[in-house]
């Protein structure tokens, strides 16, 4: 903890604590020191918009460029995860990497064979070696269903290995989405050996490690809200929010990291850092957990998939696992394959879910800050304010209860729209992972009902536990994706609702200055006009920015109840076209549940 004083480089108020702050950046590593220095001369000017203006040359190297998608690291990825691990994947780096030493160091690093614990514990090493199993268990089984005869798997359906197997490439292309996603300097440090990088930091960039609960990970949030800044050239505790004596007294009482304080250098006792703001606004949204029904989802799905094979052989009086030999082998692969490869399939898509819910609560919390009386001071510092723990008519009673920012001072307009440009780009390769990974399970529920449709209307020999199993499959993936979608649909629906509210603001300024004197009230006038300006360009970046050139996307489109709509129009229509196939085709089963051709 760092003790803050009254002096220019740490100008809190006497008495209040910040956070030391971690960095685990590859590019930069920010403090509150060069922060501090960078605030001179731009406070509250459109310098602090444009901070590569403002610093020297070699400065600006050092700053975070926006996330670009990397093809050459998918399909490398891509490559990596879906060759058999321990032989041919590491085989396949010595020849991709651009040396013998950066290629072990990425063997290493992405788990492709684990064997030191200098890059991992003991007990991630022990775990990449069960999965190595796995993963050769169903190429395997994949191999003898494919290419074996009918006598070596006998009773077991091919289709049920190719389904599982299918689950595993969804997954396997889930990791190259991430690694297409990752930053040109982490990628780097992939091919150098610890401490430059390590399972730690790893963790940090995973989705379901340091995204399902940032706050973890130390420093997560700060660095990705460093990068956000980056990114669209923006020093945001360069901008402050005029707020009320009394509630700026309160937060700059409030203690945080330390690179995102209430009170700077340059700001006066009325302000606040919009910094601290959105700081704020993304810890609070970003520590709600994981809902306990999705983690029950997680596990009870992947449980009723592995089920529905062994639990229909059993009615119809087969062997649960097979007849022996290959086609127990092929069996239990089904089997295991249900349950290992279903997990990070289901958790990958409702994090996503999650992950469009904070977002939404973010981007909610800071509209509420423009519309009177604004956001409730403890939904913004996360702890009960004086008005809500003081007896009725004490002083603390009388201490604002919620944060407003009252959008007729031209200041205020700026530093909310920097804000918000900061918020939609927080960690922006997460956020498009996100999206893309809804797409991918999307891609995977129309390929099952296309599976669906060819077995029937080209009447394949199959047995009916397929059948169930790709009903259930269909059934739980468009559930997660749609619910995913849905978050999606109420993010992207924020830039029309926010737009009106600016719309508004507007419309009330305009009235506003036609009832004052431009000779008495020539400053209010001025302030007036100003911020009317402001919010004009402000209605037209929204509608720009997050409706046509970045919106939030499904399937490559803006996600919406259109995208909505259209998804399930398909998922529907594929079902009713497979009904009816069944229906025409009068498919019947054997007494052990085989197709009768």
């Amino acid at each position: 903890m760092t003790q803050a004083s009254n002096d220019q480089n740490s100008p809190a108020p006497v008495g209040v604590q910040h956070e030391a702050h971690s960095s685990s950046l590859t590019r930069r590593r920010p403090s509150r020191h060069e922060d501090e220095a960078r605030l001179t001369g731009i406070h509250n000017t459109h310098a602090a918009a444009s901070i590569r203006r403002t610093i020297r040359t070699e400065a600006v190297e050092e700053l975070h460029e926006p996330t670009a998608f990397s093809w050459l690291q998918f399909w490398k990825t891509l490559l990596y995860e879906t060759l058999p691990p321990v032989i041919f994947s590491p085989l396949a780096a010595l020849v991709l990497e651009p040396s013998r030493e950066q290629a072990l160091h990425v063997v290493e690093h992405r788990m492709l064979l684990a064997t030191s614990t200098k890059y991992r514990p003991m007990g991630s090493v022990i775990q990449a070696w069960v999965s190595y199993v796995f993963v050769y268990l169903i190429h395997v089984a994949l191999f003898v269903a494919l290419f074996g005869d009918s006598e070596s798997v006998l009773g077991v359906d091919p289709f049920q290995i190719g389904l599982v197997y299918a689950l595993v490439f969804v997954r396997n292309l889930i990791i190259a989405v991430k690694y297409g996603y990752f930053r040109p300097e982490d990628i780097a440090q992939l091919g150098k050996p610890p401490p430059e990088w390590d399972e730690e930091r790893t963790n940090r960039r995973l989705i379901f490690a340091g995204w399902r609960s940032p706050g973890n990970f130390p420093g997560l949030i700060e660095d990705e809200l460093t990068c956000a800044m980056d990114e669209n050239d923006i020093a945001l505790q360069g901008m402050s929010f005029r707020m009320g004596e009394a509630t700026s007294s309160r937060l700059r009482q409030h203690p945080t990291n330390e690179l995102f304080t209430a009170a700077t250098s340059c700001n006066t006792e009325e302000e606040v850092s919009s910094g601290f703001v959105a700081h704020q606004l993304i810890t609070r949204a970003y520590s709600v957990p994981f809902p306990t029904h999705y983690g029950v989802l997680v596990l009870l799905v992947p449980l009723m998939l592995a089920a529905i094979p062994v639990v229909t052989r059993w009615q119809y009086g087969l062997s649960l696992f097979g007849g022996g030999g290959y086609s127990t082998l092929v069996a239990v692969a089904v089997f295991l394959g249900s349950i290992l490869a279903t997990v990070p399939v289901l958790v990958f898509g409702l994090i996503s879910a999650h992950d469009f819910n904070r977002r939404a609560k973010v981007l909610s919390a800071l509209g509420k800050l423009v519309q009177y009386p604004g956001l409730a001071m403890a939904q913004l510092l996360g702890t009960p304010g004086p008005v809500d723990q003081a007896p009725e008519g004490s002083v603390a009673s009388h201490q604002p209860s919620h944060v407003f920012v009252d959008l007729k001072h031209a200041d205020n307009v700026f530093a909310w729209m920097n804000c918000r440009k900061t918020l939609r780009s927080f960690g922006e390769a997460y956020y498009h992972r996100t999206q893309v990974y809804t797409s991918i399970l999307l891609g995977y529920a129309f390929l099952c009902m296309l599976v669906l449709n060819a077995i029937v209307w080209g009447q394949m020999e199959h047995h009916v536990s397929t059948i169930y199993l790709i009903a259930m499959l269909v059934l739980s993936i468009a559930t997660i994706s749609m619910v995913s979608i849905t978050k999606a649909t109420r993010l992207q629906a924020l830039s029309r609702k926010h737009r009106d509210v600016i719309k508004r603001e507007v419309f009330l300024h305009e009235k506003h200055l036609l009832e004052l004197d431009a000779t008495t009230q020539k400053d209010e006038v001025d302030e007036l006009q100003h911020a009317k300006a402001l919010l004009q360009q402000v209605d037209e970046m929204i509608h720009f920015q997050e409706e046509i050139y970045k919106p939030t996307t499904v399937l490559g489109q803006a996600a919406s109840q259109n995208v909505v709509n259209s998804t399930m129009g398909v998922l529907l229509a594929g079902l009713f076209f497979a009904v009816e196939g069944f229906s025409s085709a009068l498919i019947e089963y054997d007494t052990l549940g085989w197709f009768l051709p």
